[in-house]
């Protein structure tokens, strides 16, 4: 069975290094950015089965790069996991996961878990 593939997204390059490390060692094939118009392109050339993505970033915030990818029929299905330590955030985009930080490797791991047992089926484009 082949790994997932997942495009982690943060503009803090400590913070992208560590999950990409973590990812990894948990079997996950990891491919990372950091910024979203690097992710963008990033999943237009190889589509990833989830995104783990900072919502606050200095180009394109998270949601913007979640509306940015359902207005391509080939991204538009894969589920985007967005962290953030905002409390009261809850974003008006639809098709995303919610990893409030601080967050620890279990609930990483269970996030992830459950975004790509519940993303649909991939449709043909």
């Amino acid at each position: 069975m082949a790994s997932s593939k997942v495009l982690v997204v943060d503009d803090e390059p400590a913070i992208t290094v560590l999950l990409e490390l973590a990812l990894q060692r948990a079997g996950y094939d990891v491919r990372t950015a950091t910024s979203g118009g690097e992710a963008l392109r990033a999943a237009l050339a190889d589509p990833p089965d989830v995104v783990l993505m900072d919502i606050c970033m200095p180009d394109m915030s998270g949601e913007q790069v979640l509306q940015e990818m359902l207005r391509h029929p080939e991204l538009s299905r894969i589920p985007v996991v967005l962290a953030t330590g905002e409390v009261d955030l809850e974003p008006t985009v639809p098709g995303f996961s919610l990893l409030k930080k601080p967050f620890n490797l279990s609930q990483l791991y269970a996030t992830l878990k459950e975004a790509l047992a519940i993303a649909p089926a991939a449709s043909p484009v």
